[in-house]
């Protein structure tokens, strides 16, 4: 039995060792340091305030409960829904996860400024300082960078569904940067670096490897990566453009990389195009090729790769 918890104190005590020592069937995973708004009991207590009881008025304890209690049962027959539809596509495939993105608020929502400052090594008194402008900034661009990968993360399993529902796509497994832990870095603005504080890297593409057993479905994968991202941006507010799902097309069986997914409507899209004139792009129609580019084999092994798709034999 796997269990996942965040890194609260209590999870690494002495006495919670001695007992999961005795109890070797219990395996703990522990949430990334500084990665409290990845915590999914926190995200759903957020939705409640978010959703049902910020700037609400209540007479009673009881009318609350209620007000609470018709959210919830709500929540759940949409969710029933939608996971209904996502369990449909085949008897025949496996899928990592159940794509939903109901579980998350509005990006607009706000990440509490206490959780940041604490995750950031901050107090609420660096906030009125001579720096508060620039550790305001500094929030703001950890926030958005937050939700930015917790984001790109659900965007994945989204496309992951839609490509799912291929026959040819035998496997989907997300690669790169968003496949991993949230990485602290320096921020981007000279200004800000002067702090010496690091935050939440910010993702640049959702890198997905996609094993194909017939590259003439690569116009179909084009369709649905497209749909996939106007459904998402439909249901989460959220824009993710298809040129940032980067499709590196994998042979089944050997593993070997076989070029991109182009991101253009028509093939070759034009001979001006520099990516048109890589020698062997579109030899495969849809099927670019990169000068100079290599997918070095271990971006796929366990430790930096996350399976969202599988078919069974």
């Amino acid at each position: 039995m796997r269990l996942i918890v965040d890194n609260y104190a209590t999870h690494k005590h002495e006495k919670t060792k001695l007992w999961l020592a005795q109890r070797p069937r219990y395996h703990v995973h522990f949430t990334p340091t500084y990665s409290s708004w990845l915590n999914q009991v926190d995200i759903w207590f957020h939705l409640i305030t978010q959703k049902t009881t910020r700037r609400g008025s209540f007479q009673s304890a009881q009318a609350l409960i209620e007000k609470i209690g018709q959210f919830v049962q709500t929540y759940n027959r949409n969710h029933a829904a939608r996971d209904a539809a996502a369990r449909s596509v085949s008897p025949n495939v496996r899928e990592a996860t159940t794509v939903s993105t109901a579980m998350f608020p509005s990006p607009e929502d706000d990440i509490p400024d206490e959780v940041l400052l604490a995750d950031l090594g901050l107090g609420p008194e660096d906030l009125s300082g001579s720096d508060a402008k620039d550790v305001r900034d500094l929030l703001d661009e950890e926030k958005r960078n937050r939700w930015r990968y917790l984001y790109f993360r659900i965007a994945a399993e989204c496309v992951a569904a839609a490509l799912s529902r291929i026959p040819a796509v035998q496997k989907v497994a997300l690669i790169g940067s968003v496949a991993a832990p949230p990485v602290k870095v320096p921020p981007f603005s000279r200004r800000l670096r002067r702090l010496g504080i690091k935050i939440t890297r910010e993702c640049g593409d959702i890198d997905l490897a996609v094993w194909v057993s017939d590259l003439t479905a690569l116009p179909a994968l084009q369709k649905a990566r497209g749909r996939a991202a106007n459904d998402f941006r439909r249901e989460t507010d959220y824009g993710v453009a298809h040129h940032q799902i980067e499709i590196f097309v994998m042979q089944p069986g050997t593993d070997e990389y076989l070029g991109c997914l182009c991101i253009f409507s028509a093939c070759p899209k034009d001979w001006r195009k520099p990516e048109c004139r890589v020698e062997g792009c579109g030899a495969t129609p849809f099927l670019q090729r990169h000068a100079d580019f290599t997918l070095y084999p271990d971006v796929l092994s366990p430790a930096k790769s996350v399976v969202l798709f599988e078919r069974r034999a």
